[in-house]
């Protein structure tokens, strides 16, 4: 059965604590698979993990390098189609078992932004029920559907 986590808040570290996870498990001999999302395609992270290819895998399909919110609404078209591609591809993942760890980083920020739904993002959550496999996403806001099908549950605030 599969295990879902969240990292949530308006806190930061999100990404980090999902990364460092992800880093944990690949030190005990899991394949892992970061798929960034709203990020663009410049993130200082992308650098270093890759040396940690292949027992970790960092990717994003976003191919201009600002985050959505500072695009245009053309460019917002196109990066849009980029996320998706890389939301499906999270899909195919989970459908090939390709990794033990499946970190979607940013994922609940597509439905704050309005890219997917909570219904596709609950889709890829059924999809992985009957594997073994881990799934942890982080974004700011927590939908209800989502907290209600979670195994843990991490919210990150700032307090100062």
């Amino acid at each position: 059965m599969s295990k879902v986590q969240v990292i949530c808040g308006s806190g930061v570290g999100k990404t980090s604590a999902a990364i460092g996870y992800g880093i944990k498990g690949a030190g005990s001999g899991k394949e892992v698979i970061i798929v960034q999302f709203l990020k663009g395609s410049d993130t200082d992270d992308y650098n270093l993990l890759t040396r940690l290819e292949p027992e970790v895998k960092l990717l994003s399909f976003e191919r201009i390098g600002k985050c959505y919110e500072e695009l245009s609404p053309e460019e917002q078209e196109e990066q849009k189609a980029n996320i998706m591609n890389g939301f499906h591809y999270a899909r195919k993942v989970i459908q090939t078992n390709e990794c033990d760890i499946l970190i979607l980083d940013e994922s609940l920020g597509l439905v704050d932004s309005g890219i997917i739904e909570v219904s596709q993002i609950m889709e890829l959550l059924e999809l992985a029920k009957d594997s073994e496999l881990e799934i942890l996403l982080t974004g700011r806001i927590l939908p209800d559907e989502i907290l209600a099908e979670a195994d843990v549950v991490t919210r990150i605030e700032t307090i100062k």
